[in-house]
């Protein structure tokens, strides 16, 4: 009998390389993230969500920048829309001072940078001079006001670049109220298949005008657009609250219906919302108020169905000593109305194999997964220790 094919393992090598300009990195919910996140306030454990995009927006603030050489790159096993959050070794060259090794924890990139980020390249990065161990990577000049709006002005694209994988907008974005849980928020939307387009973060004295904001949505192709901070109310722009609401921890995400795509929010009146946490603890504690100076505007697009509806990581340590084993990858979240929610896999399950193929290497799963798009195909996994198989059929790759 043939062994098993294998997702393979990858290994990363030094090679020299002449400096690169930054790529498109943003805070992608930086700001939602003491963020992104945090989410490690949230009892879900939810680490998943904390991309480095907080320290390196604080940075950006009050933090020298440097060259530095990348000496390794390493995984953190988390991915945001199939692209991946990774850790970088680097030798700070600050001009003050002799050089240094720095650890960069945590650094979205887009998948198609990754070559831009291998031992030996040279990039820009900003430390603090307090405390040099905090070192991101230095996101570029602030921005500074030119046309007069400032969810235009104060604007951060994703690093993301979607594309073909959402759907078509509405003629004009839908316009939500923020909660007081913008982690809760974040988490709702990415349940409910709803991907980060940019972030707008200002302070100023006076309301925001939400027209500016839907401007600045309908610019982008967003589906909504989620504001918080003091709101001018104006009668052609209401806001109605957000209506999706993260799960609360171990209920099942909703299983598709026979329409083929989720319904799609642009009143409150015709939104789908999800399961809400009314009465349910979904944090510890709670955060002090955001001042009304304080404005933010999330621009948010809907996702075509997705692959399988999954958000996933490698074992951690502790996992791997209980289990005596260091392969396979943990669900983090289950998106609702995905395959994963129809075959009922569920956060917390530890995924062994798909397709009959062992997983060594938790990065090479997405282009595995896109090689077998529209498939049905076996899921091994183990739950609470205990051998299970699902049946899962993959949705097609978006056109």
């Amino acid at each position: 009998m043939n062994a098993p094919a294998r997702l393979p393992s990858r290994a990363t090598t030094r090679s020299e390389a002449p400096p690169l300009p930054p790529p498109l990195l943003a805070p992608l919910l930086a700001p939602l993230l003491p963020l992104l996140l945090l989410l490690s306030a949230l009892a879900l454990g939810c680490s998943m969500f904390d991309t480095g995009m907080s320290e390196a927006k604080d940075l950006q603030r009050t933090g020298v920048s440097a060259q530095a050489e990348i000496l390794a790159i390493g995984e953190t096993g988390l991915t945001v829309n199939d692209n991946p959050v990774i850790t970088l070794d680097v030798e700070v060259r600050p001009a003050d001072r002799p050089p240094y090794r720095g650890t960069i924890k945590r650094l979205l990139i887009s998948r198609l940078e990754v070559p831009q980020f291998q031992p030996g390249r040279i990039i820009p990065v900003r430390f603090d001079p307090r405390d040099p161990s905090r070192v991101s990577f230095d996101l570029g000049p602030p921005k500074t006001a030119g046309t007069g709006d400032p969810f235009v002005d104060h604007f951060t694209a994703s690093q993301s670049s979607p594309g073909s994988s959402l759907v078509p907008p509405p003629p004009t974005p839908a316009l939500y109220r923020g909660g007081d849980d913008e982690t809760g928020d974040t988490r709702a939307l990415i349940e409910n298949n709803y991907l980060l387009l940019g972030v707008s973060a200002f302070t100023a004295g006076d309301a925001a005008d939400p027209r500016q904001a839907a401007r600045q949505g309908k610019k982008l192709g967003a589906t909504l657009v989620v504001l918080y901070g003091e709101v001018r109310e104006t009668p052609d722009a209401t806001l109605a609250p957000l209506p999706f609401h993260p799960r609360p921890p171990g209920s099942a995400p909703s299983a598709p219906s026979t329409a083929s795509t989720p319904s799609t929010p642009s009143t409150a009146a015709s939104a789908e919302p999800a399961a809400d946490t009314a009465g349910a603890a979904a944090t510890i504690g709670s955060l002090p108020p955001r001042p009304a100076a304080d404005h933010e505007a999330t621009y948010w697009g809907r996702s075509q169905p997705p692959l399988v509806g999954i958000m996933f990581r490698p074992l951690d340590q502790k996992e791997k000593d209980r289990l005596l084993r260091s392969d396979g990858v943990v669900v983090e979240l289950v998106t609702n109305d995905s395959p994963a929610a129809a075959a009922h896999l569920q956060q917390g399950d530890i995924i062994l194999a798909i397709d009959g193929k062992p997983i060594l290497d938790a990065r090479a799963v997405p282009a595995f997964l896109r090689s077998i798009a529209g498939r049905r195909v076996r899921v091994d996994l183990l739950r609470d220790s205990t051998p299970r198989t699902f049946e899962v059929q993959l949705n097609p790759a978006a056109p």
